[in-house]
């Protein structure tokens, strides 16, 4: 489910002192949990969590303390 344009998005980046492992956290106030998918060749969209499967050690979705969203 998209979340509408006028909703900020907050990214926090933290590096692991003790591995070097990299955490990148996108927040949004969106409903619905993210999923990926497998767009057709000639789609616009719908890449984003396919690249981060791909590229990622592990990912998920939890969330957001305030209870408003979640995050990725």
């Amino acid at each position: 489910m998209p979340v509408p344009g006028d909703r900020q998005v907050g990214v926090r980046i933290v590096r692991a002192e003790a591995d070097g492992l990299l955490r990148l956290e996108v927040s949004d106030a969106g409903r619905g949990t993210p999923e990926v998918r497998e767009p057709a060749e000639d789609d616009p969209g719908g890449r984003g969590l396919l690249l981060v499967e791909t590229l990622s050690h592990r990912w998920g979705v939890r969330e957001r303390e305030a209870g408003i969203g979640k995050t990725v």
